[in-house]
């Protein structure tokens, strides 16, 4: 058995086990902490309250993830439907940490179709042509595309490439391109490529990444309250640094459920939404959350329906399942990687959620 679907089993059994927890301890209508669910007119009642046993069961105690998850929302075709914030609120902004690279892909389609960008098979070289100084040849021949799929074989130091300031005076993109790199063909969660995308981003459109997401992305959301680091040259983190409100983070999972339409408007060009969440690359070694990767996005099977997920090994998950219209948002104290993870959160969705919403 592999350990995928070793890993699945005994995370199905645990599911099953903290579900009669839930239901014995489910006393109100609605999740502690989670305010006034919606009521969508294509479920019913049972299957709203069972949305709400599969919630209380995600923080049953044998689970590890009451003291982690700052906060779990359900949504179905846009309404909230259960979920809990607890030590959060839902005012509060959280940390999105690798999940972020989801956002700058959503950025990188917007600037494809607004002509800002030709191709993601535009290279280095030609992106970047104010740090040729620090390309290899080879380097010069990396594309925007290999960046997008985690394939240009930057190894994801960030130790030595955030902190240095030695003969780069802190310049983490040129730090990125001297650092060593390993075969393509393996990933090692090398998010190192995506604060280059954040840089090719700055020079194609003339603007750091995060007044130009404001325009064209955050501001059409209606998504306001917004915290994006910068690295010391003032390049936008590409990898990671971008907080949002939980809410507004479910905002993204409903724009890309709606191919990138929001309240009639298109935000992001749609053929980029199924572009970025198709299967773009395939890393066997990989089994959280999956073996494909698309662009940002993680391509997963959520109990037999297509899904896709940004997603941080601490714990920071958007899921979307499109057959249900289904967008799940978990956030939680970055230093809880060892509780929650990936692979928990996404269990729950395929073991408790989905099945719900089958019938």
């Amino acid at each position: 058995m592999s350990r995928s679907r070793m890993r699945t089993s005994g995370r199905t059994s645990r599911w099953r086990g903290v579900v009669v927890l839930a239901l014995l301890s489910l006393t109100v209508p609605a999740c502690q902490g989670e305010g006034d669910p919606g009521s969508p007119t294509s479920l019913s009642s049972v299957t709203q309250r069972e949305l709400r046993v599969a919630a209380a069961a995600f923080f049953a105690d044998d689970t590890g993830y009451k003291e982690d998850v700052s906060a779990l929302l359900v949504h179905v075709d846009g309404t909230p439907v259960a979920g809990r914030y607890q030590q959060a609120v839902a005012e509060q902004r959280q940390p999105l940490a690798a999940a972020t690279t989801a956002v700058v892909s959503l950025v990188v389609g917007i600037a494809l179709d607004r002509g800002d960008l030709e191709s993601v098979e535009q290279t280095l070289g030609e992106l970047l042509p104010g740090h040729s100084h620090a390309m290899s040849a080879d380097v010069r021949g990396i594309t925007l595309r290999q960046l997008l799929t985690m394939t240009a074989g930057f190894r994801d130091d960030t130790r030595q490439w955030r902190t240095s300031s030695s003969g780069e005076r802190g310049d983490w993109v040129a730090s990125i391109l001297r650092s060593r790199r390993v075969p393509t063909d393996r990933v090692h969660e090398a998010y190192a490529g995506w604060h280059l995308v954040s840089a090719v981003l700055r020079e194609a459109t003339g603007r750091p990444l995060l007044p130009f997401a404001r325009e064209v992305l955050f501001e059409p959301l209606g998504i306001t309250d917004v915290v994006w680091r910068q690295d010391p040259r003032d390049v936008t983190a590409g990898s990671g640094g971008l907080e949002l409100r939980p809410a507004d983070f479910a905002k993204v999972g409903q724009l890309m459920l709606d191919d990138g339409r929001w309240r009639g408007a298109q935000v992001v060009p749609s053929s980029w939404t199924r572009e970025a969440t198709q299967p773009q690359v395939t890393f066997p070694q990989f089994v959280e959350p999956s073996g494909q990767y698309g662009y940002g996005w993680w391509v997963l099977d959520a109990h037999g329906h297509p899904a896709f997920a940004a997603t941080d090994r601490t714990g920071q998950i958007l899921e979307v399942v499109p057959h249900h219209r289904l967008v799940v948002v978990v956030t939680t104290r970055i230093g809880a990687i060892s509780r929650v993870g990936v692979w928990g959160p996404l269990s729950w969705v395929a073991q408790l959620v989905v099945p719900v919403l089958d019938g």
